[in-house]
């Protein structure tokens, strides 16, 4: 403290601008040491905010990674699912095309059939009076004189004569061979013909044969 005569013991206050250099040199060396800390925590900060962005990126790259493998995983189920089916389909057109080729078309004129199709005329017989889309649809001429037509193969039978009767051959080495029948075997669904053209008797399957209603020298 210093005195002077007047002050009678009193310490005299220094005025701001009186404070020494020393004072104020603390004072800046204070505020450049806070303004540095402020920037440190801001680095600090930044650090911290960069390193929560590249974490939330690396988990967001890991969860589209696993949705990506699992598309992956899913595409090739799909990829394997369409090759099983294709296949599938092929092996189906290829049992298609052989049961097509072992197949032979028995539909023909003038040869008597029964109905199994349900409706009126269920189990009821009929002639055929033509075939069309290439032998798999006949126009029928029944026993009460109705006509029905677009009757598929699917829903006819083939009906037999009594023993003495005409019959066609509709299937085999003999398709369409006529002659008479001569025996009929229902256990063994076997009957015995005779060929009008050469006179041979040979057996043949019940349902390889049908009636034949025209006559028997009738050129097929």
């Amino acid at each position: 403290r210093e005195y002077d005569g007047n002050s009678k013991g009193k310490s005299k206050r220094r005025r701001p601008h009186e404070y020494s250099h020393d004072s104020a040199d603390d004072d800046d060396s204070y505020i450049k040491s806070r303004k540095d800390r402020i920037k440190d925590d801001d680095i600090r900060k930044k650090s911290r905010d960069s390193r929560c962005r590249s974490d939330e990126k690396r988990r967001k790259e890991k969860r589209s990674r696993r949705h990506i493998y699992s598309d992956d995983e899913s595409f090739d189920s799909c990829k394997k699912d369409r090759k099983r089916s294709k296949k599938s389909r092929h092996k189906d057109e290829k049992m298609s095309r052989e049961t097509h080729s072992d197949h032979q078309d028995w539909l023909t004129p003038n040869i008597r059939v029964r109905v199994v199709k349900k409706g009126r005329q269920f189990k009821q017989k009929g002639v055929v009076m033509d075939v069309f889309k290439q032998g798999t649809d006949a126009i029928l001429h029944m026993a009460d004189g109705e006509v029905l037509e677009h009757i598929s193969e699917k829903y006819l039978e083939t009906a037999l004569p009594k023993v003495g009767g005409n019959v066609m051959i509709l299937t085999g080495p003999n398709q369409y061979a006529k002659g008479k029948l001569l025996e009929r075997n229902s256990e063994k669904c076997q009957g015995v013909v005779q060929l009008s053209e050469d006179m041979n008797v040979v057996t043949i399957p019940l349902d390889d044969m049908a009636e034949w209603c025209g006559s028997l020298d009738e050129e097929y």
